[in-house]
């Protein structure tokens, strides 16, 4: 797991996509530290050995999990089809979808946990409304309008305290 230093911004969301580069270099220009759940062994695991390996699932989940709780503020990304956001001639292949279905039960886990949040749907995500919903009863986890906006606030709050 990437962990730039303490206090930090937690990265999560949608696993594709650079999405998490494009946000670290914005945190990196403002100063401000952050977190990337991105451990390699989660290659080692996919549907067919996923029993065989809930060790090192339950393992992996606990780490994201603290960093997910220990985070000052979170920005979350979410989307069906994730954008590419750093210019380069790469296309997004339209064909290539993403449920991210860990990423929703962690934006659960800081609505209910009181982590300060600023999330980012897609407006092609698929169960979108529950999520808008689920945001809206939780005063500390904020809907924003794009990327840039959660990345904003998120660096706004760790420099501000806001």
């Amino acid at each position: 797991m990437t962990r730039k230093a303490e206090p930090y911004v937690g990265l999560f969301g949608v696993y594709g996509g650079d999405w998490r580069t494009f946000a670290a270099r914005r945190l990196d220009a403002a100063g401000v530290a952050y977190a990337i759940p991105d451990d390699d062994r989660w290659q080692e695991i996919n549907h067919q050995n996923g029993d065989e390996k809930q060790p090192l699932i339950n393992e992996l989940v606990a780490a994201q999990q603290r960093m997910l709780t220990e985070a000052r503020c979170v920005v979350f990304y979410l989307a069906q089809h994730p954008r590419r956001f750093l210019a380069d001639d790469r296309p997004v292949d339209p064909s290539y979808t993403f449920e991210a279905l860990a990423a929703r039960c962690e934006l659960g886990v800081v609505a209910g946990g009181g982590v300060p949040a600023f999330a980012f749907i897609e407006p092609d995500l698929r169960g979108r409304n529950y999520l808008w919903a689920l945001i809206a009863q939780h005063p500390h986890v904020h809907r924003c309008a794009s990327l840039d906006e959660a990345l904003d606030r998120a660096v706004a709050h760790m420099t501000d305290g806001a």
